[in-house]
């Protein structure tokens, strides 16, 4: 079977956005982590240093307001790096002061 090229442009095309969804899904979800975050108080954030709270505001300021115009490899690393170690940090704080076990998670 032979794809005309046509067709084969369509394919490319669809590949392309299927690409670019699964990008915006990731600056989405970076951005509502981001927000979610900015609602606790400021005294958890102050007792909590070693989360980057400038830098998660930061993160949601150039994701909300700079459309279009997103450094995509900063939030890719965000994305593949910096999650994983919040998210590590952030089990870490529901087990020690809340008394979640990391199983939960």
């Amino acid at each position: 079977m032979v794809i005309s090229m046509e067709n084969k442009d369509i394919l490319v095309d669809v590949l392309d956005l299927i690409d670019r969804l699964d990008a915006s899904v990731k600056l989405y979800k970076i951005q509502v982590i981001a927000e979610t975050l900015g609602k606790v108080s400021q005294d958890f954030k102050d007792s909590h240093t070693e989360i980057p709270w400038k830098n998660i505001k930061g993160m949601r300021n150039q994701l909300s307001h700079n459309y279009g115009q997103n450094n995509y490899r900063l939030i890719w690393s965000t994305y593949k790096e910096k999650l994983p170690e919040l998210r590590e940090q952030l089990v870490a704080i529901l087990d020690d002061e809340y008394g979640f076990e990391n199983e939960m998670f």
